[in-house]
């Protein structure tokens, strides 16, 4: 048995199709291509007191690639999306973006999604909890330290 290699470019193929290529062999082959787009660290996110995505992404392709990056809350219709061009570039590109998050929904789970060209790429649980220690107590304390 022997390996089959392939060099395919997004040129050939656009990202997310499928494409079967013929081979002189006893089965068949599908290839799936997806955009060279990864997240190169963990997502921040706060929820409290105000909202805040961040996350560094990378563009391994040729070409700028078009990006999604979405935030739910569960247990509720609330969500926040951004669509933006990721250029082409060796650099880590830095995504960060500010949000209300729902009112009366501070806490609980966030879902966060990344998604480009239109495949999704990757998706994240972020569980948000308030602090116990009330927000004028903590300012009152930093004014009498």
């Amino acid at each position: 048995m022997s390996d089959i290699i392939l060099a395919v470019n997004e040129r050939q193929i656009a990202p997310g199709e499928t494409a079967c290529f013929p081979f002189v062999a006893r089965t068949a082959c599908t290839l799936i291509i997806r955009p060279c787009v990864r997240a190169v660290t963990e997502p921040a996110v706060t929820i409290w007191p105000t909202g805040h995505v961040c996350l560094l992404l990378e563009n391994r392709g040729s070409t700028g690639i078009d990006v999604s990056i979405s935030i739910r809350h569960r247990g509720s219709d609330w969500s926040k999306e951004w669509e933006f061009e990721l250029p082409e570039t060796s650099d880590p590109f830095n995504f960060s973006e500010p949000f209300d998050p729902p009112a009366g929904k501070r806490s609980g789970d966030f879902e966060l999604a990344v998604s480009a060209a239109g495949v999704p790429l990757v998706r994240w649980t972020v569980r948000a909890r308030r602090s116990l220690i009330p927000r004028r107590l903590i300012s009152d304390i930093q004014v009498c330290a």
